[in-house]
């Protein structure tokens, strides 16, 4: 008569061949977890390098749709700091375009100081912000001097946009 029963050795054999493959891929995904979590790391940081991106674009459509409303170009940076500090106007330097998006050019001019104080800044800037369209600063680059509160030298580099005419 035939048994219907599984032999002890070869459910012994199957327990410890299941252990064993179980340990193995345990061993394995072990093994490999730093790699997946460095590359999930890296998608995070890649999902929030798109997601600051989305949101410049989004600001810079913003201000574009701003601009766009605006008629009239900018004026001269030294006409527009010259009527508030006229000894500033003078020392006023455009600097060559840049483009930007299409239909679309960043204008540049740089202001340099000697011997100034460092609030001037916020003045300067203040004053450059008014004009309509603005000028916004974008560079800074100061030099100390052994006076408290005072910059030996001082050069700011002031941007406006303006629309490309062909």
């Amino acid at each position: 008569m035939i048994s219907n029963r599984i032999p002890t050795k070869i459910l012994w054999f199957a327990a410890g061949t299941a252990l064993a493959v179980g340990v193995l891929l345990t061993a394995r995904t072990l093994i490999e977890l730093p790699a997946f979590v460095e590359r999930y790391a890296k998608r995070v940081q890649d999902l929030h390098a798109v997601t600051a991106m989305s949101e410049a674009s989004r600001i810079q459509e913003a201000a574009v749709h701003c601009w766009a409303q605006t008629e009239t170009a900018a004026p001269s940076l030294a006409e527009v700091l010259g009527r508030q500090y006229p000894e500033v106007g003078t020392n006023v330097t455009s600097m060559e375009a840049v483009p930007s998006i299409a239909g679309w050019q960043v204008r540049r001019a740089a202001v340099t100081l000697s011997g100034t104080r460092y609030d001037r800044i916020a003045e300067l800037e203040r004053a450059a912000a008014a004009s309509r369209p603005p000028w916004v600063l974008a560079e800074c680059v100061l030099e100390a001097s052994d006076k408290a509160g005072i910059a030996t030298r001082m050069q700011l580099v002031f941007e406006t946009a303006e629309r490309v005419t062909k």
